[in-house]
């Protein structure tokens, strides 16, 4: 009898472990690292989603990924595919003072970066085949590149 106890305790611990594990990634992410993912399939999509800082998004973006804080402060990331160049009217370079909260997989690493456009409250730099952006940046980013936010 004890040995049978065992092994349906056994089996319970193993049927927790996998339940908790089909619930994915979202809630350990947003639990443990306080972040949720999201895609979106255009830019008005995303700068609904964002925010209107994120307004500097170009109309071209594609394949858009974004990682928003799960706490209530303003820390945001966005990676797209774009062939455009960002808007002068909205974005000017700068000195990068700042660095996103989070990445992805296949994002740059930006602390190895010293040039970036200061978006507003934004900071984007080139990736491969579009930008990675994130917010908040820094104030001495801002003058820097000489933009209010």
């Amino acid at each position: 009898m004890t040995q049978r106890l065992a092994v349906s305790a056994l089996a319970g611990v193993l049927l927790l472990a996998a339940g908790s594990g089909l619930t994915g990634c979202a809630a350990y992410n947003d639990a443990v690292h306080h972040f949720a993912d999201d895609t979106y399939g255009d830019a008005v999509a995303a700068r609904d989603a964002l925010g209107p800082g994120a307004k500097w998004i170009p109309d071209d973006a594609a394949e858009i990924r974004t990682r928003t804080s799960t706490r209530g402060d303003p820390d945001a990331v966005v990676q797209f595919v774009s062939g455009s160049p960002l808007d002068p009217e909205l974005c000017a370079p700068g000195p990068r003072m700042s660095g996103a909260a989070w990445y992805f997989g296949d994002s740059p690493d930006v602390y190895a970066l010293t040039d970036a456009y200061v978006c507003g409250e934004w900071t984007a730099v080139a990736t491969d085949d579009g930008w990675l952006g994130w917010t908040p940046n820094s104030a001495a980013e801002r003058d820097a590149a000489g933009t209010a936010g």
